[in-house]
């Protein structure tokens, strides 16, 4: 009887320590590796990596477009770097990262009607301010779009030697999904 209860208690041991973490926002998910540790501000962190996943309210997808088409445009001349983006599960990804204390706001193209001249100017977005105590020197921000569907996945180390972009990430990335798709 205790070899069988001690193998029950290994066995769920080992169902534990190999359980993925997911990151779940209203409806959508993304699957983190066990390492991972949640803490209870909903920033799941590991190997001086902080992610953050939340859904966006408030904002249109189209806000959203054009101030990814403002960094895209002219976003290099005020600190952005790495500017993609590419489609996961129908999901457009916007992507981008920075180190914080390097940008500076951003300006859309402008637009020229008779004697009428319009442009946006945006400041830089940081979603992770006031969630994390980490003193954060550099960043990685995905916005995941669809319809009026947005989503944003933030990557944030405080180690300028760490890098966002391995393959582990790219299926962090990859693992997005909403409801049953």
């Amino acid at each position: 009887v205790i070899i069988v209860i001690v193998a029950v208690i290994a066995v769920g041991v080992l169902i534990l320590a190999n359980s993925d973490v997911t990151l779940t926002a209203n409806d959508a998910t993304l699957t983190l590796p066990n390492k991972y540790a949640l803490d209870n501000k909903g920033i799941a962190s590991a190997d001086n990596v902080g992610v953050l996943f939340t859904p966006v309210s408030g904002s249109s997808s189209s806000q959203e477009k054009d101030f990814f088409q403002a960094i895209k445009d002219n976003g290099k001349d005020a600190g952005y770097k790495n500017i993609t983006n590419t489609t996961v599960n129908g999901y457009t990804v916007y992507d981008y990262a920075a180190n914080p204390d390097k940008l500076e706001n951003v300006s859309s193209n402008k637009e020229y009607s008779g004697d009428t001249t319009t442009w946006m100017t945006y400041p830089p977005y940081l979603a992770y301010e006031g969630v994390t105590t980490m003193d954060v020197d550099y960043f990685r921000m995905l916005s995941y779009i669809k319809g009026d569907d947005v989503y944003y996945f933030t990557l944030f180390t405080d180690n300028p030697d760490t890098s966002l972009y391995s393959s582990e990430i790219d299926q962090i990335i990859n693992s997005f999904t909403v409801g049953n798709s």
